[in-house]
Protein backbone atom coordinates (compact mmCIF):
# COMPACT_ATOMS: atom_id res chain seq x y z
CA UNK A 1 0.00 0.00 0.00
CA UNK A 2 2.86 2.39 0.74
CA UNK A 3 4.29 2.28 -2.80
CA UNK A 4 0.83 2.90 -4.23
CA UNK A 5 0.37 5.89 -1.97
CA UNK A 6 3.77 7.23 -2.94
CA UNK A 7 2.91 6.76 -6.59
CA UNK A 8 -0.31 8.70 -6.14
CA UNK A 9 1.56 11.49 -4.36
CA UNK A 10 4.10 11.65 -7.19
CA UNK A 11 1.38 11.79 -9.80
CA UNK A 12 -0.47 14.51 -7.93
CA UNK A 13 2.79 16.45 -7.52
CA UNK A 14 3.45 16.32 -11.25
CA UNK A 15 -0.13 17.34 -11.97
CA UNK A 16 0.23 20.26 -9.56
CA UNK A 17 3.24 21.68 -11.40
CA UNK A 18 2.60 24.91 -13.32
CA UNK A 19 1.85 24.42 -17.00
CA UNK A 20 4.79 26.63 -17.95
CA UNK A 21 7.21 24.42 -15.98
CA UNK A 22 5.84 21.27 -17.58
CA UNK A 23 6.23 22.80 -21.03
CA UNK A 24 9.81 23.86 -20.28
CA UNK A 25 10.61 20.31 -19.23
CA UNK A 26 9.07 18.96 -22.44
CA UNK A 27 11.07 21.39 -24.55
CA UNK A 28 14.31 20.64 -22.67
CA UNK A 29 13.87 16.87 -22.98
CA UNK A 30 13.04 17.21 -26.69
CA UNK A 31 16.14 19.35 -27.28
CA UNK A 32 18.46 16.99 -25.37
CA UNK A 33 17.08 13.93 -27.19
CA UNK A 34 17.46 15.54 -30.61
CA UNK A 35 20.99 16.83 -29.97
CA UNK A 36 22.18 13.45 -28.67
CA UNK A 37 20.65 11.58 -31.62
CA UNK A 38 22.02 14.10 -34.12
CA UNK A 39 25.59 13.94 -32.80
CA UNK A 40 25.53 10.15 -32.57
CA UNK A 41 24.16 9.78 -36.09
CA UNK A 42 26.99 11.84 -37.57
CA UNK A 43 29.74 9.76 -35.95
CA UNK A 44 28.16 6.37 -36.63
CA UNK A 45 27.40 7.20 -40.27
CA UNK A 46 30.99 8.34 -40.82
CA UNK A 47 32.30 5.08 -39.34
CA UNK A 48 29.89 3.05 -41.49
CA UNK A 49 31.03 4.87 -44.64
CA UNK A 50 34.70 4.21 -43.85
CA UNK A 51 33.98 0.50 -44.21
CA UNK A 52 31.69 0.54 -47.26
CA UNK A 53 31.13 2.35 -50.55
CA UNK A 54 27.33 2.19 -50.60
CA UNK A 55 25.93 5.48 -49.27
CA UNK A 56 22.53 5.24 -50.98
CA UNK A 57 22.07 1.57 -50.07
CA UNK A 58 22.95 2.28 -46.43
CA UNK A 59 20.34 5.06 -46.31
CA UNK A 60 17.68 2.74 -47.78
CA UNK A 61 18.50 0.08 -45.17
CA UNK A 62 18.19 2.65 -42.37
CA UNK A 63 14.84 3.86 -43.71
CA UNK A 64 13.39 0.36 -44.05
CA UNK A 65 14.62 -0.48 -40.54
CA UNK A 66 12.67 2.50 -39.20
CA UNK A 67 9.48 1.39 -40.96
CA UNK A 68 9.83 -2.18 -39.66
CA UNK A 69 10.50 -0.92 -36.13
CA UNK A 70 7.33 1.18 -36.14
CA UNK A 71 5.27 -1.78 -37.33
CA UNK A 72 6.82 -4.34 -34.97
CA UNK A 73 7.03 -2.38 -31.69
CA UNK A 74 3.51 -2.54 -30.16
CA UNK A 75 3.60 0.91 -28.55
CA UNK A 76 4.63 2.61 -31.78
CA UNK A 77 2.22 0.56 -33.88
CA UNK A 78 -0.75 1.52 -31.68
CA UNK A 79 0.22 5.18 -31.94
CA UNK A 80 0.01 5.21 -35.76
CA UNK A 81 -2.81 7.48 -36.84
CA UNK A 82 -3.59 8.79 -40.29
CA UNK A 83 -6.31 11.43 -40.29
CA UNK A 84 -7.92 12.33 -43.56
CA UNK A 85 -6.57 11.30 -46.94
CA UNK A 86 -6.03 14.98 -47.67
CA UNK A 87 -3.73 15.35 -44.67
CA UNK A 88 -1.74 12.26 -45.66
CA UNK A 89 -1.36 13.57 -49.20
CA UNK A 90 -0.27 17.03 -47.99
CA UNK A 91 2.56 15.41 -46.04
CA UNK A 92 3.48 12.77 -48.63
CA UNK A 93 3.81 15.11 -51.59
CA UNK A 94 6.14 17.54 -49.77
CA UNK A 95 8.20 16.01 -46.97
CA UNK A 96 9.45 12.52 -48.06
CA UNK A 97 11.23 13.73 -51.25
CA UNK A 98 13.10 16.38 -49.26
CA UNK A 99 13.74 13.89 -46.45
CA UNK A 100 15.24 11.36 -48.87
CA UNK A 101 17.34 14.04 -50.58
CA UNK A 102 18.60 15.29 -47.21
CA UNK A 103 19.64 11.83 -45.95
CA UNK A 104 21.24 10.69 -49.21
CA UNK A 105 23.27 13.87 -49.75
CA UNK A 106 24.31 13.76 -46.10
CA UNK A 107 25.77 10.28 -46.57
CA UNK A 108 27.40 11.23 -49.87
CA UNK A 109 28.92 14.32 -48.25
CA UNK A 110 30.36 12.23 -45.42
CA UNK A 111 31.84 9.92 -48.05
CA UNK A 112 33.70 12.79 -49.73
CA UNK A 113 34.43 15.22 -46.89
CA UNK A 114 35.37 15.39 -43.24
CA UNK A 115 32.85 15.55 -40.41
CA UNK A 116 34.31 18.91 -39.43
CA UNK A 117 33.64 20.36 -42.88
CA UNK A 118 30.09 18.98 -42.89
CA UNK A 119 29.29 20.44 -39.47
CA UNK A 120 30.86 23.80 -40.25
CA UNK A 121 28.95 24.19 -43.52
CA UNK A 122 25.70 23.16 -41.83
CA UNK A 123 26.14 26.11 -39.46
CA UNK A 124 25.13 28.32 -42.39
CA UNK A 125 21.67 26.75 -42.30
CA UNK A 126 20.07 29.56 -40.27
CA UNK A 127 20.79 32.04 -43.06
CA UNK A 128 18.44 30.57 -45.71
CA UNK A 129 16.18 29.05 -43.03
CA UNK A 130 15.51 32.34 -41.27
CA UNK A 131 15.01 34.27 -44.50
CA UNK A 132 12.61 31.65 -45.84
CA UNK A 133 10.80 31.28 -42.53
CA UNK A 134 10.22 35.03 -42.38
CA UNK A 135 7.95 34.68 -45.44
CA UNK A 136 6.05 31.75 -43.92
CA UNK A 137 5.72 33.04 -40.36
CA UNK A 138 5.09 36.81 -40.44
CA UNK A 139 5.45 37.04 -36.65
CA UNK A 140 9.12 36.02 -36.83
CA UNK A 141 11.50 38.81 -35.76
CA UNK A 142 15.14 39.35 -36.80
CA UNK A 143 17.47 41.61 -34.81
CA UNK A 144 21.08 42.79 -35.12
CA UNK A 145 22.42 40.06 -32.83
CA UNK A 146 20.88 37.41 -35.05
CA UNK A 147 22.49 38.86 -38.17
CA UNK A 148 25.88 39.21 -36.45
CA UNK A 149 25.73 35.60 -35.27
CA UNK A 150 25.02 34.40 -38.80
CA UNK A 151 27.87 36.54 -40.15
CA UNK A 152 30.20 35.03 -37.54
CA UNK A 153 29.21 31.53 -38.66
CA UNK A 154 29.89 32.52 -42.27
CA UNK A 155 33.37 33.77 -41.33
CA UNK A 156 34.13 30.47 -39.63
CA UNK A 157 32.89 28.44 -42.59
CA UNK A 158 35.07 30.40 -45.03
CA UNK A 159 38.12 30.13 -42.78
CA UNK A 160 37.65 26.38 -42.33
CA UNK A 161 36.94 25.67 -46.00
CA UNK A 162 40.07 27.53 -47.16
CA UNK A 163 42.25 25.41 -44.86
CA UNK A 164 40.59 22.00 -45.21
CA UNK A 165 42.84 19.82 -47.37
CA UNK A 166 40.91 16.60 -46.74
CA UNK A 167 37.57 17.40 -48.41
CA UNK A 168 36.93 17.29 -52.14
CA UNK A 169 34.97 19.89 -54.15
CA UNK A 170 32.39 17.17 -54.78
CA UNK A 171 32.00 16.81 -51.03
CA UNK A 172 31.31 20.54 -50.67
CA UNK A 173 28.78 20.31 -53.52
CA UNK A 174 26.90 17.55 -51.70
CA UNK A 175 27.05 19.62 -48.50
CA UNK A 176 25.49 22.58 -50.31
CA UNK A 177 22.67 20.44 -51.70
CA UNK A 178 22.18 18.87 -48.28
CA UNK A 179 22.00 22.30 -46.66
CA UNK A 180 19.24 23.43 -49.03
CA UNK A 181 17.31 20.17 -48.68
CA UNK A 182 17.56 20.25 -44.88
CA UNK A 183 16.33 23.84 -44.68
CA UNK A 184 13.37 23.18 -46.97
CA UNK A 185 12.51 19.93 -45.18
CA UNK A 186 12.49 21.61 -41.76
CA UNK A 187 10.43 24.54 -43.05
CA UNK A 188 7.81 22.28 -44.61
CA UNK A 189 7.67 20.09 -41.49
CA UNK A 190 7.34 23.15 -39.28
CA UNK A 191 4.44 24.41 -41.40
CA UNK A 192 2.57 21.08 -41.38
CA UNK A 193 3.22 20.35 -37.69
CA UNK A 194 2.89 23.71 -35.93
CA UNK A 195 1.64 26.48 -38.24
CA UNK A 196 -0.96 24.64 -40.34
CA UNK A 197 -1.10 21.24 -38.59
CA UNK A 198 -2.30 18.03 -40.16
CA UNK A 199 -4.02 15.13 -38.38
CA UNK A 200 -1.24 12.54 -38.63
CA UNK A 201 0.60 11.13 -35.62
CA UNK A 202 4.39 11.31 -35.26
CA UNK A 203 4.66 7.59 -35.95
CA UNK A 204 2.56 8.04 -39.08
CA UNK A 205 4.81 10.85 -40.27
CA UNK A 206 7.87 8.67 -39.64
CA UNK A 207 6.34 5.82 -41.66
CA UNK A 208 5.54 8.07 -44.59
CA UNK A 209 8.94 9.77 -44.53
CA UNK A 210 10.97 6.58 -44.42
CA UNK A 211 8.72 4.32 -46.50
CA UNK A 212 8.17 6.74 -49.38
CA UNK A 213 11.72 8.05 -49.10
CA UNK A 214 13.19 4.55 -49.45
CA UNK A 215 11.07 3.91 -52.55
CA UNK A 216 12.29 7.16 -54.10
CA UNK A 217 15.94 6.22 -53.55
CA UNK A 218 15.72 2.67 -54.97
CA UNK A 219 15.82 3.80 -58.65
CA UNK A 220 18.90 5.90 -57.90
CA UNK A 221 20.69 2.99 -56.24
CA UNK A 222 19.84 0.69 -59.17
CA UNK A 223 20.55 3.22 -61.91
CA UNK A 224 23.44 2.69 -64.37
CA UNK A 225 24.76 6.18 -63.58
CA UNK A 226 27.88 6.91 -61.54
CA UNK A 227 25.65 7.00 -58.46
CA UNK A 228 24.33 3.49 -59.07
CA UNK A 229 25.37 0.82 -56.57
CA UNK A 230 23.89 -2.36 -58.04
CA UNK A 231 27.30 -3.75 -58.92
CA UNK A 232 28.62 -3.20 -55.40
CA UNK A 233 25.78 -4.53 -53.22
CA UNK A 234 27.79 -7.72 -52.68
CA UNK A 235 30.10 -5.70 -50.41
CA UNK A 236 27.47 -5.95 -47.66
CA UNK A 237 27.94 -9.73 -47.55
CA UNK A 238 31.62 -9.16 -46.77
CA UNK A 239 30.88 -7.06 -43.67
CA UNK A 240 32.60 -8.25 -40.51
CA UNK A 241 30.99 -8.22 -37.05
CA UNK A 242 32.14 -4.66 -36.34
CA UNK A 243 30.63 -3.30 -39.57
CA UNK A 244 27.33 -5.09 -38.95
CA UNK A 245 27.25 -3.68 -35.41
CA UNK A 246 27.88 -0.15 -36.71
CA UNK A 247 25.17 -0.56 -39.37
CA UNK A 248 22.68 -1.77 -36.74
CA UNK A 249 23.60 1.11 -34.45
CA UNK A 250 23.10 3.58 -37.29
CA UNK A 251 19.65 2.10 -37.98
CA UNK A 252 18.63 2.40 -34.32
CA UNK A 253 19.94 5.95 -34.21
CA UNK A 254 18.00 6.68 -37.39
CA UNK A 255 14.75 5.71 -35.65
CA UNK A 256 15.64 7.94 -32.71
CA UNK A 257 16.51 11.00 -34.78
CA UNK A 258 13.43 10.62 -37.00
CA UNK A 259 11.15 10.75 -33.96
CA UNK A 260 13.17 13.41 -32.11
CA UNK A 261 13.22 15.81 -35.07
CA UNK A 262 9.46 15.57 -35.65
CA UNK A 263 8.73 15.90 -31.92
CA UNK A 264 10.98 18.95 -31.50
CA UNK A 265 9.34 20.78 -34.42
CA UNK A 266 6.32 21.33 -32.16
CA UNK A 267 8.34 23.62 -29.91
CA UNK A 268 11.01 25.42 -31.96
CA UNK A 269 11.32 27.13 -35.34
CA UNK A 270 13.06 25.50 -38.28
CA UNK A 271 16.07 27.81 -38.06
CA UNK A 272 16.51 27.11 -34.33
CA UNK A 273 16.30 23.38 -35.00
CA UNK A 274 19.10 23.67 -37.56
CA UNK A 275 21.30 25.42 -34.98
CA UNK A 276 20.55 22.82 -32.31
CA UNK A 277 21.63 20.12 -34.76
CA UNK A 278 25.10 21.66 -34.88
CA UNK A 279 25.65 23.46 -31.56
CA UNK A 280 26.64 20.25 -29.75
CA UNK A 281 29.07 19.13 -32.43
CA UNK A 282 32.30 20.26 -30.75
CA UNK A 283 32.67 16.68 -29.51
CA UNK A 284 32.01 15.36 -33.02
CA UNK A 285 34.69 17.62 -34.50
CA UNK A 286 37.14 16.56 -31.78
CA UNK A 287 36.38 12.91 -32.58
CA UNK A 288 37.12 13.54 -36.25
CA UNK A 289 40.41 15.33 -35.51
CA UNK A 290 41.86 13.03 -32.87
CA UNK A 291 40.38 9.66 -33.89
CA UNK A 292 39.89 9.90 -37.67
CA UNK A 293 42.82 12.25 -38.39
CA UNK A 294 40.80 15.02 -40.03
CA UNK A 295 42.02 18.60 -40.61
CA UNK A 296 43.87 19.84 -37.53
CA UNK A 297 45.76 22.96 -38.68
CA UNK A 298 45.24 25.91 -36.35
CA UNK A 299 43.44 27.82 -39.11
CA UNK A 300 40.94 24.99 -39.66
CA UNK A 301 40.40 24.53 -35.93
CA UNK A 302 39.91 28.29 -35.51
CA UNK A 303 37.39 28.33 -38.35
CA UNK A 304 35.49 25.46 -36.79
CA UNK A 305 35.41 27.13 -33.36
CA UNK A 306 34.29 30.44 -34.88
CA UNK A 307 31.51 28.79 -36.91
CA UNK A 308 30.18 26.76 -33.99
CA UNK A 309 30.42 29.80 -31.70
CA UNK A 310 28.29 31.67 -34.21
CA UNK A 311 25.70 28.91 -33.94
CA UNK A 312 25.66 29.11 -30.14
CA UNK A 313 25.42 32.92 -30.31
CA UNK A 314 22.54 32.62 -32.77
CA UNK A 315 20.62 30.29 -30.44
CA UNK A 316 21.17 32.68 -27.53
CA UNK A 317 20.14 35.72 -29.59
CA UNK A 318 16.93 34.07 -30.76
CA UNK A 319 16.10 33.01 -27.21
CA UNK A 320 16.64 36.54 -25.88
CA UNK A 321 14.61 38.09 -28.69
CA UNK A 322 11.64 35.79 -28.15
CA UNK A 323 11.78 36.26 -24.37
CA UNK A 324 11.97 40.07 -24.62
CA UNK A 325 9.06 40.43 -26.98
CA UNK A 326 10.53 40.95 -30.43
CA UNK A 327 10.33 44.54 -31.64
CA UNK A 328 11.35 46.24 -28.38
CA UNK A 329 14.39 44.03 -28.00
CA UNK A 330 15.36 44.48 -31.62
CA UNK A 331 15.25 48.28 -31.45
CA UNK A 332 17.13 48.31 -28.13
CA UNK A 333 19.81 46.06 -29.58
CA UNK A 334 20.36 48.43 -32.49
CA UNK A 335 20.99 51.34 -30.09
CA UNK A 336 23.44 49.44 -27.88
CA UNK A 337 27.12 50.53 -28.30
CA UNK A 338 28.17 46.96 -27.54
CA UNK A 339 26.50 45.86 -30.76
CA UNK A 340 28.79 48.18 -32.73
CA UNK A 341 31.83 46.56 -31.14
CA UNK A 342 30.44 43.11 -31.94
CA UNK A 343 29.75 44.16 -35.52
CA UNK A 344 33.31 45.44 -35.93
CA UNK A 345 34.76 42.20 -34.53
CA UNK A 346 32.64 40.06 -36.84
CA UNK A 347 33.58 42.21 -39.84
CA UNK A 348 37.26 41.82 -38.97
CA UNK A 349 36.89 38.04 -38.79
CA UNK A 350 35.12 38.01 -42.15
CA UNK A 351 37.97 39.96 -43.73
CA UNK A 352 40.49 37.60 -42.12
CA UNK A 353 38.67 34.57 -43.48
CA UNK A 354 38.25 35.95 -47.00
CA UNK A 355 41.88 37.08 -47.18
CA UNK A 356 43.09 33.54 -46.49
CA UNK A 357 45.43 34.71 -43.72
CA UNK A 358 47.83 31.94 -42.71
CA UNK A 359 46.38 29.51 -45.22
CA UNK A 360 48.83 26.63 -45.75
CA UNK A 361 49.68 25.62 -49.29
CA UNK A 362 48.59 22.15 -50.31
CA UNK A 363 51.57 19.81 -50.74
CA UNK A 364 52.30 19.02 -54.36
CA UNK A 365 50.59 15.88 -55.52
CA UNK A 366 48.22 15.60 -52.54
CA UNK A 367 44.58 15.23 -53.64
CA UNK A 368 41.96 17.12 -51.64
CA UNK A 369 40.13 14.10 -50.25
CA UNK A 370 40.59 11.49 -47.58
CA UNK A 371 42.59 8.42 -48.45
CA UNK A 372 39.76 6.17 -47.39
CA UNK A 373 37.06 7.88 -49.37
CA UNK A 374 35.39 6.46 -52.42
CA UNK A 375 36.80 7.57 -55.76
CA UNK A 376 34.43 5.99 -58.25
CA UNK A 377 32.36 9.19 -58.48
CA UNK A 378 35.36 11.05 -59.86
CA UNK A 379 36.01 11.41 -63.58
CA UNK A 380 37.66 8.41 -65.31
CA UNK A 381 41.43 8.58 -65.50
CA UNK A 382 43.09 9.16 -68.84
CA UNK A 383 46.52 9.49 -70.34
CA UNK A 384 46.88 13.06 -69.06
CA UNK A 385 46.27 12.08 -65.44
CA UNK A 386 49.35 12.78 -63.26
CA UNK A 387 51.32 9.72 -62.30
CA UNK A 388 50.68 10.19 -58.59
CA UNK A 389 46.92 9.90 -59.22
CA UNK A 390 47.10 6.76 -61.37
CA UNK A 391 46.37 3.33 -59.91
CA UNK A 392 49.43 1.47 -58.67
CA UNK A 393 48.25 -1.99 -59.60
CA UNK A 394 50.31 -1.90 -62.81
CA UNK A 395 53.90 -0.77 -63.31
CA UNK A 396 54.18 2.58 -65.04
CA UNK A 397 56.26 1.05 -67.78
CA UNK A 398 53.62 -1.49 -68.76
CA UNK A 399 52.17 -1.00 -72.25
CA UNK A 400 48.71 -1.55 -70.74
CA UNK A 401 49.10 1.10 -68.03
CA UNK A 402 47.20 3.81 -69.94
CA UNK A 403 44.33 1.46 -70.81
CA UNK A 404 44.17 0.25 -67.24
CA UNK A 405 43.99 3.82 -66.02
CA UNK A 406 41.13 4.62 -68.38
CA UNK A 407 38.92 1.78 -67.20
CA UNK A 408 39.91 1.90 -63.56
CA UNK A 409 37.12 2.78 -61.12
CA UNK A 410 39.11 4.14 -58.23
CA UNK A 411 40.82 0.87 -57.34
CA UNK A 412 37.58 -0.92 -56.55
Amino acid sequence: LVPEKGGEDSASTVAALPASMVRRFEVLSAVVAFMAASAGMMIVNKLVMRGSHLPITIVIIQMLFTVVTIVVVPGMRRAIRFGSARDVWRWTRAVPPLFALMLSTSMLALDHATMGAFIVVRNLAPVPALLSEAFIDRSLKIDLQTMLAMALSLAGVILYARNDLHSSPLGFLFMGINLCAAVLERLVQRTLIALDPIDVSKQGMMMINNGVGALLLVPLALSPTRFGELGHVHEIAAFDARQWALLLLSCINGVAISYAAIHLQKFVSASTLMVLANSNKFAVVAFGIFVLGESRSWQAVLGCVVALSGGVWYASARSELEAAGGEGAASAAKRSPARLVQAAAVAALLLLAVSGFGMPAAPAGVPHRNAGQRQRLSAPLNATTPKHARPRTRPHGSPHAAAGARCCRGGQ
